[in-house]
């Protein structure tokens, strides 16, 4: 049965020992870069994964991109007034607690 799973998960532990050896699952996760899997009623439910890790030169050149991006000018639709009439009632509406 959990034969299938290992395509998509380096291990895969059922809920209730997931629940028991959870500790263990981080550790297991963040410090080998594992894929673990969480079975329940036959099915996998859960995958537990590790956070991408970024180097400094990854994170400085997508900020980099970010300001270029944030210093272009803005797009003239947000600047009519039609466009600014429609945010003003938006406002309004939701001040007023009005969803939609």
């Amino acid at each position: 049965m959990y034969m299938m799973y290992i395509v998509f998960v380096n291990t895969v532990f059922t809920a209730t020992e997931a629940r028991r050896r959870w500790f263990d699952i981080l550790e297991e996760v963040s410090s080998k870069s594992k894929i673990v899997g969480v079975v329940r009623e036959g099915r996998l439910g859960a995958r537990v994964v590790p956070v991408p890790r970024r180097s400094k030169d990854e994170i400085k050149r997508s900020l980099v991109g970010l300001k270029s991006v944030l210093k272009r000018k803005r797009s003239t639709v947000l600047n009519t007034p039609v466009w600014r009439k429609k945010e003003t009632a938006y406002l309004k509406r939701i001040s007023a607690g009005k969803m939609r």
